[in-house]
């Protein structure tokens, strides 16, 4: 959060060509004090982005269980024969 501030208050040629444009439209303070206001999240987003992440660690994880089925699969089949 400190770094911020400074990179706001620093003159001259930018190496980042986002951080200009977020600074002369005044996001910057904006989002400080987003930041610092801890804002309060309500219980049915909360739910939704518990449920998300859920579903894409349910998802991950079947996801690599086929994978490791099908290699053993592969592993266990016999070589040479074509059925």
């Amino acid at each position: 959060m400190h770094a911020l501030p400074e990179v706001a208050g620093k003159k001259g040629r930018w190496e980042m060509s986002p951080a200009p444009l977020f600074m002369t439209r005044r996001h910057l303070v904006e989002r400080i004090r987003l930041i610092v206001k801890n804002a309060s999240v309500s219980p049915r987003r909360l739910v939704l982005f518990l449920a998300t992440n859920l579903l894409f660690l349910i998802l991950g994880i079947c996801q690599q269980e086929t994978v490791r089925l099908s290699l053993d699969l592969a592993k266990s089949k016999p070589k040479g024969k074509n059925h």
